[in-house]
């Protein structure tokens, strides 16, 4: 196949056989769809034998066959950069093209390094922007890329960094934000007090709980001990009505007399006991 294109290649130069070389070239692909290098070859023909927007097909056809291939779209940035010289939007829409599809590739970096250079000369304001998505992605000599864009920020002024329009959104999106926090503050100080409140609230029904089991306990030992009271009394006393004691001291009082004078009698038999 590789033999058929060439031949095919050199057969149109010599006879401008279009057909042949787009026949050759498209059997070639179809089979051999990653040879992006064919694929250059095909559209610098068609640019050379037809027109720019025949090659601009034939590389679209290209990027959509392989998307990944950094090599490939970097020629298809060059060819719309030569093409369209003057056209930013044409140029910026090929190179966002290019990083959405293998902005992510490792080797992708160089794509980057072209863009960021060409926006620093056609929109100064964009390349920010442009830089934060560019670091953003892992690519090789990502340190040295770093380095490039610190010493961008460090000469660059902040008027050819930012518009006003970008500032005075900065601004407005910090006051948004500022005052979001305060309001999750004031918020979380008022849960906090709730939570505080509630907590006092449950501690001072928990004390009043245990004072009223505490009178509770008090009460019953009172009882208790009144109860232990009335069962000594009784077994001391027995059933007797309440003023009996009184009576049976008076007895005693009455005999008194006949138990002093028997007391004589008492001591003496006392040895013989």
């Amino acid at each position: 196949y590789q033999r058929r294109v060439r031949e095919a290649v050199v057969s149109t130069q010599s006879t401008g056989k279009l057909k042949q070389i787009q026949k050759a070239f498209s059997s070639f692909l179809a089979l051999y769809p990653y040879c992006y290098g064919y694929w250059k070859k095909y559209a610098d023909q068609m640019k050379k034998i037809v027109s720019n927007e025949a090659a601009f097909q034939v590389y679209n056809d290209a990027v959509i066959a392989i998307p990944l291939s950094v090599d490939l779209w970097t020629y298809f940035i060059h060819f719309i950069a030569e093409w369209k010289d003057g056209d930013e939007n044409e140029i910026r829409t090929i190179y966002q093209r290019a990083v959405e599809a293998c902005g992510q590739d490792y080797r992708s970096d160089k794509i980057w390094e072209a863009y960021v250079e060409w926006e620093k000369q056609t929109d100064k304001y964009r390349v920010l922007k442009l830089y934060k998505q560019f670091l953003g992605c892992v690519i090789q000599r990502h340190q040295y890329h770093f380095d490039k864009f610190r010493e961008w920020i460090f000469f660059t002024p902040v008027k050819d960094m930012v518009t006003m329009e970008d500032i005075k959104e900065l601004l407005t999106r910090h006051k948004v934000e500022a005052e979001r926090r305060r309001l999750e503050t004031e918020k979380k100080i008022k849960e906090e007090e709730e939570l505080a409140r509630v907590a006092a609230e449950e501690a001072a029904k928990l004390a009043e709980e245990q004072r009223k089991q505490a009178e509770e306990e008090e009460a019953k030992i009172q009882e208790d001990i009144k109860r232990m009271q009335e069962e000594q009394k009784m077994a001391v006393f027995g059933d007797e009505a309440p003023g009996t004691e009184e009576a049976t001291m008076e007895g005693i009082e009455e005999l008194a007399p006949e138990v002093e004078e028997l007391a004589p009698e008492v001591e003496e038999l006392a040895p013989e006991v």
